[in-house]
């Protein structure tokens, strides 16, 4: 498979999840560790967003919870993805924070901690 991202060399494969609009979102695999992480097609690094799936459901659920679906719709994804911090999540996008970015990245980074 020809990638639109460079993935990075410390990986022994990758393989794709799902493609949007030419960016695909990777399952990334070494001997040592995986992450899921996303490539662009118009930029050559990849980012990084986590290495457990909950940490990975993190980053999607934001995006869903930014679509403003109900409560109940929102849970109900949530039970059926098996996304255990939802609320968690909803506080998150519900808190301002000097650096969206870095908190983002923080919070999945503790997810991430709990789940290895």
């Amino acid at each position: 498979m020809a990638w639109t991202c460079h993935v990075p060399e410390k990986f022994d494969a990758a393989y794709p999840l799902w493609s949007t609009n030419g960016d695909h979102t990777l399952l990334l695999v070494s001997n040592e560790e995986i992450w899921f992480g996303k490539g662009w097609h118009d930029h050559p690094a990849m980012e990084m967003i986590s290495r457990t799936s909950q940490g990975l459901l993190v980053n999607l659920f934001i995006a869903v919870i930014e679509s403003e679906l109900s409560d109940d719709e929102l849970k109900s994804a949530a039970q059926f993805a098996g996304f255990r911090y939802l609320k968690e999540t909803l506080t998150l996008v519900d808190t301002e924070h000097q650096n969206w970015k870095e908190a983002v990245e923080q919070f999945i980074a503790d997810i991430d901690a709990q789940n290895c």
